[in-house]
């Protein structure tokens, strides 16, 4: 019995991770362009250029820890790791506003956040047809927050993005999962 009251102490412990970090991405939506159309174009070109460094800096630090730290050593989880990363390069290279490369990291990480969270209900493969279906939820939601706020506007593309970011954090896990 007590068992139970720990797993569901940290099933909980996460889900409120990730309500913590879902409610900061939200409630950053109505301020956040202001605050670098303040600043200027050259914060915004510094910001692309430290959100993209951060996210490299990153996944740099996930191949090393999957190599070294949990010796995933097969071909098509190797394949999978680049192929993901291969994708994160090209969004880099071709979304030029900020907001919308730190969108890449944010539900990437969110997708690591549900991944968790689920992990104690879910314990096969659909965990990561889930995490990908939540966190594109979450970037649904954010852009249809967006559409009612005067200075943002709801994109399809947004919706896009915030989606293979959730896609290519799941791919992540399931390749290091899969080892």
């Amino acid at each position: 019995m007590e068992g139970t009251g720990i797993a569901t102490l940290k099933r909980n412990k996460y889900w409120i991770l990730v309500g913590i970090y879902v409610a900061i991405i939200y409630t950053t939506l109505s301020w956040m362009p202001t605050l670098v159309d303040l600043a200027g174009w050259g914060f915004r070109y510094r910001l692309g250029f430290i959100v993209s460094m951060f996210l490299i800096l990153i996944l740099g630090r996930y191949v090393f820890y999957l190599f070294f730290e949990k010796k995933v050593r097969r071909l098509a989880s190797w394949f999978l790791i680049f192929s993901v990363m291969v994708a994160y390069g090209y969004l880099l290279n071709f979304l030029w506003i900020p907001q919308e490369r730190l969108h890449l990291f944010e539900y990437g990480f969110l997708a690591f956040l549900v991944y968790k969270a689920l992990k104690s209900d879910v314990r096969d493969g659909r965990i990561y047809l889930y995490t990908s279906i939540l966190v594109a939820s979450f970037g649904c939601v954010d852009e249809l927050i967006q559409f009612f706020l005067p200075n943002r506007y709801y994109d399809i593309k947004d919706i896009l993005i915030n989606a293979a970011s959730g896609v290519m954090g799941a791919l992540m896990l399931y390749a290091r999962d899969r080892g």
